[in-house]
């Protein structure tokens, strides 16, 4: 996994940054609020008060829509840096 993202780093220089931005968005959002509040939820909901549900479910869809942000941003900065 390294030396494949090093070889990536190598060939596309300039924009790696873009590459990582998007595996940023798309895996940060997923792995720091979308899997844990759905296991949370999967495992727990029928323990757990309307709360912890709400909770649950509003960290999933904040990192969705951060995931859609993350991703229409750094396309729009790809588009503008491609462009000139």
């Amino acid at each position: 996994m390294v030396v494949l993202t090093a070889t990536v780093a190598v060939v596309f220089k300039d924009q790696f940054a873009y590459i990582e931005a998007l595996n940023g968005s798309i895996g940060g959002s997923v792995l720091a609020f979308i899997l844990p509040a759905a296991i949370h939820l999967a495992f727990t909901k029928h323990k757990i008060g309307v709360f912890f549900i709400g909770k649950d479910i509003f960290l999933i869809v904040f990192g969705i829509v951060g995931g859609i942000v993350g991703v229409a941003i750094t396309v729009e900065q790809m588009v503008k840096q491609f462009a000139s």
